[in-house]
Parts: C-alpha cells; structure tokens; sequence
C-alpha cells in the first residue's frame, strides 16, 4: 500500500530489473534513498521510534549526547550513494534538555563511535553543525546561537567536502562555519537524529519535508531539437501510462454505477460533455460536509493507487507515468491551502507518488486536469474578462508552489501545463500564464504544451517544451493519420518534440496488434508517449488493468459507512471470485505494446 499510515516506501529495486524490461532508459535517472528504517545507536536505555502523519514525522529519541568520542541517539536512517542532500524542516524539539538534539546526519556506519557529520536543531544552545572525521576520534562543531525550531536545516556531499547550512524559508540559504573534509564510502548512511540528552527520558521532535536526495540536478531533461535529451546529451525514450482514477477522479472509469450522461442540470455534470463524473469529491462534501467527505477521499486515494501498482507498471517496462490532478488536491472550495500540521502546503500526495517512481526508476509527468470554475464552465479559464483573470491567477499560484516544491527533483521529467483547454478565443492565456509562473521558480524545467485549435508555440519563444496531442482510439489507419496530422497543423514537428500524452489501443478481437501498430508507429517517430490508463472498471481497452462490473458503487446514494467498507479494503477482493484479477483485456493490450520495436534513437 502506499505510505498514508505510517508506513514507509519499499527498498530500491535494482537495476537489472529495468535492464530486463523491454523499454530501456537511456542513461537512467538516480533512484531515490532506500527505505528509512529506525535505529538506536550506542544502546540507550529508552527505545526511540517514528510515526508519519500528513507529512510529518514525530521522532522519539533517547540518549546521553552525539559528542565526544562515542554517541547515544536514534537514528531513523535510510542511505545515500555518491552526493546529494539530506534535507528537513525541524518543525519543533523536544525539550528534555537546553542541549537536546534533533536534526539531519550523515554517518560511516551504526558503531558508536562512528565517523558523521550533522546540523542539529537545540532548544536553547542554538544551531549546530558538527562532525567527527575519525572512528572513536572528538567531535567538532559550528555554532549559530539565537536560532531555534521551526528552522530548514541541510547537510550537503560534494565528494570529501560536507558542508551544513540553514533556511528560514527553505528557499535561501546560509552556510553553518567552514565545510568539513571527510572520507566516507560511496554509500553513506544518511537520514534524521534525535537525543534527549538526557539518558533517562525520551524526546520528541517533529521534522516535515524529510528528504534523502541524490545530486539530480544535472539528470533534468531537456528538449534538442525535437528530440528529448538527459543532461549528458543522450536521447531519452519516455514511453508509459497514464494514472487516471486517483488524483483526479472520473466516475466512468472508477465504478460509479450512478454516473451520469451530460445533463446540463446537473450540478455535477453539467460541464462536463462527457458526463464522466468528475467531482466526486464535491459530491461527498455535498452529502456529508468537508470533513468527512475529505477523510472518504483519501480512502480512495489510498487504495485506489498503490506502490505495488508501481511495481506492476515498473514490470510492464514502462519508463514515465502522467499524473493527473486538481486543484482539490492542494486547496479547499474558497481556494485556501491544504496544510500539514507544521503550516506548509501538503504535498504529500505528489511527494509519495515521485519517490516511488524515483525507487523504481520512472520519470514522472504532473498534469493540470481540473481547475477552480471547470465545474461551471469548461472554458472560463481561457477566456478573457475577470473570471478568466481570476481562474488562471489561482491556478498560477498552484503551479508556483509545485514548482518550488520539486525544484532540482530530476525524476520529475516535466509538467503538462493544462489538459485539453478547449472553448476558448484566447487559447495561450491560460498557457502563458501557467509557463509564467512554472519558468520563475523552476526555469530549466521541462513542459508540455497541449495542442488545441493549431496552437504555435514556438512564436511564443518557448523554449524547453513539447507539443503534445491526444488519441483516443482507433488502429493503424486512424493512428497513423493522426500522426501525420499532428506536426502538419503545429508546422514545427523539427523544432519540438511531440508528445502523444493520451492514446488507446482499439478494443476489438484485433487489440493485441492494433496496440502494437500503436507503438510501433510512435516509437518509429522518437515520441514519447503514455496510454490512458492504467487502471478503469469494465472499461475496456481504456484500461491496462481491469476490473468487472461487480466493482460496482453509487455515489449519491450509498451510505457512507458503504462507501467507506468498498474502498478501505484492496480493489481485488471487490471482483467476482470466479474471474482472474485482470479478466478483460489487459494481458492482450500489454502484450501488444511490448511487440512495438524501439528504433534507436539518433545521437
């Protein structure tokens, strides 16, 4: 299951895995740390421990002191192979002692006295970076009296130059006394510390944004041409799926027998042409109020989506997984932010979903499915006029905060500004906006830009994007029109990469090799692509992975306790026993996109 209830993220898959698969990753992207695991050092006499809830982590230390020649503390630690970062904002420290201890460390091994070098958060002796550059040998340290918790606090590994440094926004920086020369090995333990300072009692101390980084700055992705390249220069083949369903859900595909067609009096349905059931979660606020309704939706998210759904895509060979999301994701229906209980924006979703991609080597594509007013009017947010001003302005401020939130994550290989923007007379405000917003805090962040109405980026002097269409359905024939369409109405096909960010295969007895024809027609080109989706009910083709019809819910009338018992449990148990998991289509669809060859890529 994903890590909602304390919880932490599976080891790293290896290497060889990917290796097998039939899609491989040119040049790769660092995976993320190893699962954290809670460790007291130097024996002390209470046992310390972590709990994890909506993005913070309350660790329990004991212990004597992390000075001299030996330490006593507990260690919640995971690993970091080569540079990076160790990375937390120390919300609050236990105050056991004025010299209590709470903060981030890297370490030779769990021997006393092992060689480390941390930055540690007191209540009252101020801000710390100390070390010990020799086993059992005294310690050193840099201190910066007057500042307290909540402070951001980083260790950084530059080869043998470990340097600390401290933020109050987490944004600017100022470096703690002198960097220390240091011989670690390639793999170092790395991870966050607590100490009572105190032998005889336990400490507390809360850290939020907790974050184990190998250096990935220089793995951005970039566009060369019309071609998706790594830092190194080497072209990149992002082939993948769509995750649909989760962050963003659509009746249709979710088993929501209750959806409805387009009825335009319907308040949940009436911008919607489709009649897809987008708004659920306005329809269980609706039923239940806020509070509720948002503690059933996360039930959802948290079994609808899980890291074992991650392995099945890492399995299937797929390099990329699309995101879709909403705005509800990170704001309530006034438009105020969602926060953890340290008082930042709650990520957790989003920063969950990258690490494990990031364990599995997977790059990530966060896109902009649902936005404030699409409910009323699918197209405000284009037009011109207050509502339009006022829509895309708040949905500027959400792509500024995720952009600064995942600013240097190189698993991330690019954000899709806006899904399907239709029913405009202004069709690049709201891109304009959104690229804006994106380029000031992440400027060498990679985009894509969805194709509607002959749309010419390029006169806009973008730079770093791809184009991007939708395919729906259909075989060869069709698809190959399709692509063919694509660069001849955007008249730049040798100036920007395209991406095919939504496809299927057509669902008839010929699904293997239309799915087949599918691939190999967009891997003949060197675009990347992702299929929609990877999980639906009884929908077909739509879906790489498919329930039956018994998977069966309504929405505006079940009861609560219902609603909550159906999705509180794994999706399976939800299917007729007397069918296999994947009863439909999903084995044919997959098989049918491992037979699509991958040309090489051109240096």
């Amino acid at each position: 299951m994903n890590n909602f209830n304390g919880t932490y993220p599976r080891a790293h898959c290896s290497a060889a895995a990917l290796l097998a698969a039939f899609w491989l990753l040119p040049g790769g992207i660092p995976a993320g740390a190893t699962s954290s695991v809670d460790l007291d050092i130097g024996a002390p006499k209470i046992a310390g421990g972590t709990t994890f809830s909506r993005g913070v982590y309350s660790i329990s230390g004991c212990g004597a002191n992390i000075w001299n020649t030996s330490d006593q503390f507990h260690f919640n630690k995971s690993t970091l192979s080569g540079n990076g970062t160790v990375t937390a904002r120390v919300v609050s420290v236990g105050g056991t002692d004025k010299a209590a201890k709470s903060g981030v460390m890297l370490r030779g091994d769990v021997s006393p006295g092992s060689v480390f070098a941390d930055v540690v958060v007191t209540p009252a002796a101020g801000l710390l970076f100390q070390s010990r550059t020799h086993t059992g040998g005294d310690c050193i340290s840099a201190q910066i009296p007057g500042v307290h918790a909540p402070i951001w606090i980083k260790l950084a590994r530059q080869g043998t130059r470990i340097s600390g440094s401290y933020s109050i926004n987490g944004v600017n920086w100022k470096q703690i006394g002198t960097p220390r020369s240091m011989v670690f090995g390639k793999t170092v333990l790395a991870g966050a510390v607590v100490t009572s300072h105190n032998p005889a009692v336990l400490s507390t101390s809360k850290f939020a944004s907790l974050a184990v980084t190998p250096e990935v700055d220089a793995h951005y992705l970039h566009t060369v041409g019309n071609q998706v390249r790594d830092r190194s220069g080497r072209p990149v083949a992002l082939r993948g799926v769509n995750i649909g369903g989760w962050l963003v859900t659509e009746g249709w595909m979710c088993g929501q027998s209750d959806t409805p067609g387009s009825s335009k009096t319907d308040p949940f349905d009436a911008a919607d042409p489709h009649g897809s059931g987008r708004f659920a979660l306005e329809q269980l606020e609706s039923r239940f109020g806020t509070t509720r309704a948002a503690a059933l939706i996360d039930v959802w998210r948290d079994h609808w989506f899980t890291d074992r759904d991650m392995d099945n895509i890492q399995s299937y060979g797929f390099n990329l997984i699309r995101i879709p999301f909403t705005w509800r994701n990170l704001q309530d229906a006034e438009g105020h932010w969602y926060r953890g209980a340290d008082g930042q924006i709650d990520f957790s979703r989003f920063d969950w979903v990258v690490q494990e991609a990031a364990k599995r080597n997977i790059y990530v594509i966060f896109v902009y499915h649902i936005w404030p007013g699409q409910q009323k009017n699918y197209g405000d947010i284009c037009q011109a006029g207050e509502l339009g001003i006022s829509q895309r302005a708040q949905s500027a401020s959400l792509w500024s905060a995720l952009s600064r939130h995942f600013k240097g994550n190189g698993t991330i290989a690019a954000y899709d500004l806006i899904n399907e923007p239709t029913g405009s007379n202004d069709f690049y405000a709201a891109h304009r906006s959104f690229y804006a917003a994106i380029r000031t805090q992440d400027p060498e962040r990679m985009l894509t830009a969805e194709w509607v109405n002959n749309a010419d980026f390029p006169k806009l002097g973008w730079t770093n994007t791809l184009c991007s269409g939708h395919y729906p359905a259909g075989n060869k024939v069709d698809f190959d029109k399709f692509l063919a369409e694509l660069p001849k109405h955007n008249e730049y096909s040798t100036l920007l990469p395209c991406f095919v960010g939504e496809c299927k295969s057509d669902d008839t007895s010929h699904v293997a090799q239309n799915a087949a024809d599918m691939t190999e027609a967009m891997n003949r080109l060197h675009w990347p692509w992702a299929t929609w989706t990877y999980k639906t009910v009884n929908a077909g083709g739509w879906g790489l992975f498919n329930y039956d019809n018994s998977v069966k819910y309504k929405l505006r009338t079940d009861a609560e306790s219902t609603l909550r018992s159906m999705w509180s449990t794994d999706l399976t148990r939800w299917q007729r026993p007397a069918l296999p998991v994947n009863y439909s289509l999903q084995s044919e669809i997959i098989a049918g996109l491992r037979q699509g060859s991958i040309s090489p890529l051109p240096d």
